[in-house]
């Protein structure tokens, strides 16, 4: 019998032992593979290594898996695990009429001959486990749907099924709950890579030298981070870049072998205000170098069409999928989000703007409520998928009348739930905005306006107002407003 077939025994030969002792259901199961893994542990426990994301719950047989274990609970206490140490615990579980627990610990031993398949086995176990779940959720959304005395709205029952099915997605890949010796050791290990990348956050980097650099290394995995700005400080190009940058892969060392390396990740980009034709038009633009406003008008020569050819065949190649939903509720938000997870592996998610979002209910009007679960509902989403969540944020108007335009948290619009929930809050301010409004540009040539323009034009800043784990300040950024693009200053480009 191969250990992918059904706990069920072929017809003609006699069912294994555990098979019929244990009276197994016909459903997805290899009690096969379950056997061959333990005969492997007790054969050499340092095969357990081998297999950090098997559980005691994905065996079918519940045998199995208290034999797992105990088998674990042995090597934890620096001990060795045989069919020896653990047959006492064992030897008054009964598994048929003539064979009790010890007993059958000495039949897993002499089934199996090598630890080579462990981590083949390990997988089809977990993999069984998913596909027995998934059948549990399945009759689970057929009940609901049948039920139409349940309270709920389809779309919560699809919301619903979706979170199921993210949980199914991730079973083997560790869970919700972790012990203190556990979450030590990860940040040992967090520690260490830090060590070995030169003092930062194995994160996601967003390209932007200086930006990366105060973050400690870039986006952190599980983090909100809100991105506030007023109309035409470019919330939206800013957020573009830094997608873009993390599509492509920003070149860097590997801690391990030396060599430079690009790690694309899948960036999610809820796209709430502009349509996913304006947003691509935007990211035209960036690596064409061709102006936004001639790529619309359709206004180029053949040298920009063969750049605006390239860059299309580069954004054709990138791993990001745009999803332009306005009013989107913070729920659906979650189930797209979820999805594209279990189909793409996302990197990095963004949302612009969350004061587009919908909250679940209306709160009777009250939409610093309603902004307050948008807000939760973000942080629990990247918490839960394990990726950093950029969302973008509209500022009050009062900033307007403040002498020195630069943001601060209180600008947030609906700021109190918004700040709280962030674990870094970014600003993005370009005085140039503001000092032409005042100094219009001269219908002349005027050598004292062009030196007072060159110390603030083509620059911008990134206010760091929050970062819960690391410095707050300023990075400075170089803008391009022909092409509505941010970049690296040249000094920190060096």
């Amino acid at each position: 019998m191969s250990i992918h077939d059904t706990a069920s025994s072929v017809k003609g030969q006699p069912a294994p032992m555990w098979e019929t002792a244990l009276d197994a259901p016909d459903v997805p199961a290899s009690l096969d593979a379950e056997a061959a893994l333990l005969g492997a542990l007790l054969i050499s426990n340092r095969a357990a290594d081998l297999i950090p994301d098997l559980r005691p719950e994905h065996f079918h047989s519940a045998l199995h898996g208290d034999i797992f274990e105990a088998i674990l609970e042995v090597i934890a206490k620096g001990g060795t695990a045989s069919a020896t140490t653990l047959a006492p615990k064992f030897k008054t579980r009964q598994v048929d009429p003539k064979t009790n627990g010890a007993q059958y610990l000495g039949t897993l031993l002499v089934g199996a001959t090598t630890t080579i398949n462990v981590r083949s086995y390990a997988q089809t176990i977990i993999d069984m486990a998913q596909r027995r779940t998934l059948i549990v959720v399945g009759e689970d959304i057929v009940a609901r749907a049948y039920d139409t005395a349940d309270s709920a709205s389809p779309a919560e029952i699809v919301e619903a099924a979706e979170r199921l099915l993210f949980k199914v997605s991730t079973r083997g890949q560790g869970g919700s709950e972790i012990s203190l010796k556990d979450a030590s050791s990860l940040a040992v290990k967090a520690a260490l890579r830090a060590h070995k990348l030169g003092g930062r956050i194995d994160g996601i980097e967003t390209g932007l030298i200086d930006l990366d650099k105060k973050l400690g290394g870039g986006l952190g995995n599980s983090d909100l981070v809100i991105l506030g700005g007023r109309p035409s400080m470019g919330k939206t190009a800013l957020a573009t870049k830094i997608a873009l940058n993390v599509a492509r892969g920003v070149p860097g060392v590997d801690p391990d072998t030396g060599d430079i390396v690009r790690r694309p990740r899948h960036v999610h980009f809820f796209s709430l205000e502009m349509s996913g034709e304006q947003l691509a038009s935007r990211l035209l633009s960036d690596l064409s170098g061709v102006p936004s406003n001639l790529i619309r008008l359709g206004k180029f020569d053949e040298n920009q069409l063969m750049a605006i050819r390239d860059a299309d065949h580069v954004l054709n190649s990138l791993p990001m999928t745009i999803e332009q939903t306005g009013g989107i509720s913070i729920g659906a938000l979650s189930a797209k989000a979820r999805r594209e997870k279990r189909k793409n592996g996302t990197g990095l998610i963004v949302v612009d703007y969350l004061q587009l979002m919908q909250a679940a209910s209306s709160r009777g009007g009250n939409r610093v409520q309603e902004i307050t679960e948008i807000t939760v509902g973000l942080k629990a989403l990247a918490k839960e998928l394990g990726v950093p969540l950029l969302a973008l944020s509209q500022l009050s108007r009062g900033l307007e009348r403040n002498e020195d335009k630069r943001p601060q948290l209180s600008d947030l619009r609906e700021s109190g739930s918004i700040e709280q929930d962030a674990d870094v809050v970014l600003f993005v301010y370009r005085e140039e905005y503001y000092w032409l409004r005042k100094n219009p540009k001269p219908a002349t040539p005027d050598p004292v306006w062009q030196a007072d323009y060159d110390e603030i034009g083509g620059k911008a800043e990134v206010i760091i107002g929050k970062q819960r784990h690391g410095p707050i300040g300023t990075v400075e950024l170089a803008f391009d407003g022909a092409h509505t693009r941010f970049d690296n200053l040249a000094l920190g480009a060096q």
